[in-house]
């Protein structure tokens, strides 16, 4: 059994993070690989137990850092625990790791790589912190990030409203009315979200479209037996703000490779977490106070 929790940070830090989150317990040994799905998001992933592998193609793995930074991710990966599991997610708002990060966003997207490797200092400091006692950590871990972003401004207030704009919505609103609000062409806002955030603003008001189908389906009701129904999906399409049911496929084919019917009858237990089902599209602001 894991044991999944969120603790939301304060002010100024949660201008730039979403959350801290935990992840405790074991799976069992025998478990096979579970998908991990975009979500618009960047985090650092703090391991202090038994490493993760990530699949690839033809039973190809690999072991997974023990702290690691997930760049913005446009379509699934697969990973396994090897033994207990006892993790510490900082999940970033999306345009919001850059404040600890120097290079362009779009340059870790698509990545995993050691934190060392992406921002040494911040490695350092983060690994001092883990050597807390479990219930300290999380506190070690916002002090040192707010002494990190003390005295910093914003640089992406653009970039920031359109995101907030997104999320509101769940990703259903046009780039041409963000760069429009924004006094921008298209193309413009398209450099400064890739700067920021990773992304392009249409890829990622696709994945928060994607995980709106989530939050849509827990919402459906039970069938009388109290049992879950299936899923409508011609109706969960259209709430989510997909064309049709063709296009809501397609969607899922593209950032969790498999149809919607297969994945949600998986029941896996990493992939239940880690989606927006059990997460607010929480707005946020970063003005510093």
């Amino acid at each position: 059994m894991l044991d999944y929790r969120e603790i939301r940070p304060r002010a100024p830090v949660s201008h730039f993070v979403e959350c801290f989150w935990t992840l405790t317990g074991a799976l069992p040994a025998a478990a096979p690989p579970e998908r991990i799905l975009p979500d618009g998001s960047m985090e650092l992933v703090l391991n202090c137990a038994a490493p993760f592998r990530r699949y690839h193609a033809r039973g190809v793995f690999e072991r997974q850092p023990l702290r690691m930074l997930v760049g913005q991710m446009d379509r699934h990966i697969l990973i396994a625990s090897t033994g207990r599991v006892d993790l510490i997610g900082v999940r970033f708002h999306p345009s919001g790791a850059r404040a600890f990060l120097r290079p362009p966003m779009e340059e870790f997207a698509g990545r995993i790589l050691p934190l060392a490797d992406a921002a040494p200092s911040l490695d350092a400091e983060l690994t001092q912190a883990l050597d807390a006692p479990p219930s300290a950590r999380i506190a070690r871990i916002e002090a040192l990030l707010m002494r990190r972003i003390a005295g910093a401004a914003s640089d992406t207030g653009v970039v920031d409203a359109a995101v907030r704009s997104m999320l509101a919505r769940d990703g259903r609103v046009s780039v041409d009315a963000l760069a429009g609000a924004a006094g921008l062409s298209p193309r413009q806002l398209e450099r400064r979200f890739l700067h920021a955030v990773g992304l392009g603003p249409k890829r990622l008001a696709r994945i928060l479209r994607f995980q709106r189908v989530f939050r849509a389906v827990a919402a459906e009701p039970a069938s009388g037996n109290g049992m879950a129904a299936r899923p409508n999906w011609a109706a969960v399409a259209v709430d989510c703000g997909y064309y049709d049911q063709a296009h809501l496929i397609r969607d899922f084919h593209a950032f969790a490779g498999e149809a919607p019917a297969a994945l949600f009858s998986a029941q896996a237990a990493l992939t239940h977490h880690f989606t927006r089902r059990h997460r607010a599209a929480s707005l946020f602001s970063n003005t510093l106070a």
